[in-house]
């Protein structure tokens, strides 16, 4: 018998017990899309995550931090900027001062905080991430870049008939290019300070000698939440912008009576041109003291968090696959019962034990290849189901594309391999004991 031949045979006793196979086939098909389904959960997950750290290049940011040594805070400065922008493999590195503002919008204000980012940093904000607008008109200009869930609540709250109505402000947003918009700081009021009578009693009569100074900006963009994976930040100002705005440098009573180094900065950023470069320029940063911390030591744990999650969905969906076999094994052994003289035949006419347990593991195959063809739909259908019910519920509000589950070509082939391999493993204990009938026997059962 050829190989076609074998296949054509099995077929044919598929269909002869169609309702005692069509269970089996369904046992199968349910149990690979409920594996199929699980581990494209776990698939979508890492897309996701994969996906935002090309989007906003975290794989080469490095976040420098100051550092406590021996009680003494290690601040970052601008001379250590300068020698770490030295360093091989850093292709850029700037200061990374927030502000705490209030900005006001229409009669309405909301708390943000404002990161200063240079003006030569358009090249690492993709075209994609601007919904509306651009970069800064200049380095000096008082443009600034909003993220469009900030603006948005802006919007919301200075107009009421807008509060619902998310197309509507997704259609406004445009519109906003080039409108004014005030930045609040607190500041010291230094008439106050400057004499001591004065700051005494307004302090006694429990006054702060703080006041409000008010900037007017232009908004030049609109870019998503978490571009540059700063999600507590709502407006990106230019550091040259940032030099002119009055801050108050200090964390404490004793910073303020001190003098403070001005050159000091909150923190620095620094891109590197990939990652080995990432690795290297990070221990070199640890070496000279600060805190260092790059995705990668995050992406560490979180390798390893989604390969313990694809072993449990994985393994839920095996248990599945496993009882299904059940079944298939069931079947086998009951076809061999009323197949028993027709194997008699078979082997009276020449077959060997080896070309009867081929016939029955390729027909265990064909069962788990059908399985299979039929599972993937439907674990699918199942996963296009929920992506409606949790977008239509829990995700309803979310503006950004999701993916939570994904269905790659590697997932499908393998489900199929999986399955076949799995019901052919199921087949041998059946094809062995058919191989072992006796032919004179066999030819006796009626």
């Amino acid at each position: 018998m050829t190989l076609s031949d074998y296949f054509l045979t099995s077929l044919s006793n598929i269909r002869k017990n169609r309702l005692r196979s069509l269970l089996t086939i369904v046992g199968v098909a349910v149990a690979i899309g409920a594996l199929t389904s699980m581990m494209s959960f776990g698939i979508g997950l890492q897309g996701n995550f994969n996906e935002a750290i090309k989007k906003n290049r975290l794989i080469s940011k490095i976040t420098v931090l100051p550092k406590e040594s021996d009680g003494k805070k290690l601040p970052v400065t601008d001379s250590i900027i300068t020698i770490i922008s030295k360093i091989d493999g850093v292709e850029s590195v700037f200061k990374e001062n927030r502000i705490p503002t209030k900005i006001i919008f229409n009669n309405t204000d909301k708390n943000t905080t404002i990161k200063t980012i240079p003006y030569t940093f358009n090249k690492y904000f993709t075209p994609g991430c601007y919904l509306a607008g651009g970069h800064f008109e200049s380095d000096s200009s008082h443009s600034l870049i909003i993220t469009e869930s900030f603006i948005k609540e802006l919007v919301k709250n200075s107009d009421s008939t807008l509060k619902d109505n998310i197309e509507k402000i997704d259609s406004i947003l445009p519109t906003l290019i080039g409108t004014k918009i005030t930045v609040s700081v607190i500041t010291i009021d230094m008439s106050i300070m400057s004499n001591m009578f004065t700051a005494m009693a307004t302090l006694m009569s429990n006054k702060l000698p703080f006041r409000d100074s008010l900037i007017t900006f232009t908004i030049s963009g609109i870019v998503e939440l978490g571009t540059m994976s700063d999600f507590g930040t709502g407006v990106y100002i230019t550091e040259t912008v940032a030099q002119k705005i009055p801050q108050m440098n200090f964390e404490n009573i004793w910073d303020l009576l001190d003098k403070k180094d001005v050159s000091m900065v909150q923190a620095a950023t620094v891109y590197t041109t990939g990652i080995k470069e990432t690795e290297s320029v990070t221990q070199q940063i640890k070496n000279m003291g600060y805190n260092a911390r790059s995705i990668l030591d995050e992406m560490k744990e979180l390798k390893q968090l989604f390969y313990i999650m694809d072993s449990i969905l994985g393994a839920i969906g095996i248990m599945a696959l496993f009882i299904a076999t059940l079944g298939l094994v069931n079947t086998l052994i009951m076809s061999i019962y009323e197949r028993t003289r027709e194997i008699g035949i078979l082997k009276s006419l020449g077959a060997g034990n080896w070309q009867i347990r081929k016939l029955f593991i390729i027909e265990a195959g064909c069962i788990g290849l059908i399985g299979a063809i039929i599972g993937i739909p439907l674990g699918w259908a199942v996963t296009e189901l929920i992506d409606a019910i949790l977008f239509s519920t829990l995700f309803r509000d979310v503006q950004e594309e999701i993916i939570l589950f994904s269905f790659p070509w590697f997932l499908i082939i393998g489900a199929i391999i999986f399955s076949t391999i799995f019901s052919i493993l199921a087949g041998l204990y059946p094809a062995v004991r058919a191989s072992k009938v006796d032919p004179v026997k066999a030819l006796r059962h009626e």
